[in-house]
């Protein structure tokens, strides 16, 4: 601990009157300290939300995140007990009403992609498949 501050509050047996005299006596006010501590912690908060957000654009698969971003109302999204809330209910339902922001999930396709099945009928591989399919 600080010296200077040990001396002047002591082992931390004050009772808060006699700390928050001295504590003005040295210039701090027990609300400025508060405001600090609420600005820090609403600062750790928006770092928290924005590193969600990022990962959650991520995992959801967004074609363009700003865009995404855009259409959330960041408002309704906050930090409890270390979880970031509101912000996965309004991505699902982006995903449900404008599909077109989201890259396909990979469960989602359909058909055979060439070179994807056991057995490759035509005996290209797929460069030599590709290469072909340019020229033609």
């Amino acid at each position: 601990m600080n010296e200077s501050i040990k001396a002047l509050f002591g082992d931390g047996s004050l009772s808060f009157e006699e700390f928050s005299s001295r504590a003005e006596g040295a210039g701090l006010r027990i609300g400025d300290l508060a405001e600090s501590e609420a600005a820090h912690r609403r600062e750790l908060d928006g770092v928290h939300i924005a590193h969600a957000l990022e990962n959650v654009l991520e995992k959801a698969g967004a074609k363009n995140g700003e865009l995404v971003k855009r259409a959330l109302d960041m408002n309704g999204v906050r930090v409890e007990d270390g979880r970031v809330v509101g912000l996965n209910e309004q991505i699902e339902a982006l995903q449900t009403s404008d599909p077109y922001l989201f890259r396909e999930r990979e469960s989602a396709r359909t058909g055979a992609e060439h070179g994807g099945a056991s057995h490759d009928p035509d005996g290209l591989s797929d460069a030599e498949f590709y290469r072909m399919r340019m020229k033609g």
